[in-house]
């Protein structure tokens, strides 16, 4: 949404030693930089010993393609942002395969599930004290946790297990897989709702649509950005990759970064 590359490894990749804990399940440490290249180099300086090096040629990558949900209810403007990068990669020699994915259709659920008990127990010991530094939102999460049974959280926790075997199963046929980052761009701070479509749902459900999914299955992904709408914002695509082939991910952006061919326009300074 910024037009910065966001890369999140594969998850246990990278220590979360020292990291104050959201949700021990799903945390993940990631970097924001400027380029595909930049999170490489800030991947590599985070891991022991020397990097795995990773060569990607176009011609041979099987790119899987979901034929639902996470090509639905999207602005148009991105959905013609992410074809035009799929036509790249076409004529670069890449294979787009259509891919069945797991339903969807408790994600939103299940995520919650077990991140609100799991923040709960962390969080709860500084609500008394420093509860006005916590938002609103986040402060509605944790009571939202205090409700969730226990055979509930853990319900959750295997349907995550099943994610992550149905995930690894479409990575049988695919090197990577292609979809929008986010259905919209930035909405204006303070946004409660958005509108894609005609229909409304709160921001935060939105602009983690496509990308929560693959927090709770623990494969690496990337965003970058790959066009600007009409608004004046930039959008990205999301690239998803094998469990602990974050280097092959990392040099697949890298390459579409450099061949791709846009380019962040600079903020207008008046």
């Amino acid at each position: 949404m910024c037009g910065l590359v966001g890369f999140k490894p594969t998850l246990g990749r990278v220590s979360t030693t020292g990291v104050i804990p959201f949700s021990w399940t799903l945390d993940h440490v990631g970097t924001l930089t400027r380029s595909a290249g930049d999170a490489a180099t800030v991947f590599n300086s985070l891991l022991p010993g020397q990097p795995k090096v990773a060569a990607v040629n176009l011609e041979n990558l099987v790119i899987g393609i979901p034929q639902s949900f996470f090509f639905e209810r999207c602005d148009g403007e991105i959905l013609d942002g992410v074809d035009t990068l799929m036509c790249f990669l076409r004529e670069a020699g890449a294979s787009l395969k259509p891919v069945a994915m797991p339903s969807m259709q408790y994600t939103r659920t299940v995520s919650l599930a077990v991140q609100m008990p799991e923040a709960l127990s962390f969080h709860n010991r500084y609500l008394e004290q420093r509860g006005h530094l916590y938002s609103q939102d986040f402060r509605a999460g944790l009571a939202l946790g205090q409700c969730l049974l226990a055979e509930q959280y853990i319900r959750s926790r295997r349907f995550i297990e099943t994610y992550r075997r149905d995930i690894d199963a479409v990575f049988t046929e695919v090197d990577a897989i292609l979809t929008p980052a986010t259905p919209v761009i930035a909405p204006k701070i303070g946004a409660v709702e958005v509108s894609v479509d005609g229909i409304s749902e709160p921001a935060g459900n939105a602009i983690t649509r496509y990308t929560s999914f693959f927090n709770m299955t623990g494969h690496p992904a990337i965003t970058l950005p790959c066009g600007m709408h009409s608004e004046g914002l930039p959008f990205a695509a999301q690239l998803v990759g094998k469990h602990h082939d974050d280097e092959q991910l990392l040099e697949l952006a890298r390459r579409i970064e450099s061949d791709f061919g846009f380019e962040l326009p600079l903020p207008d300074p008046g």
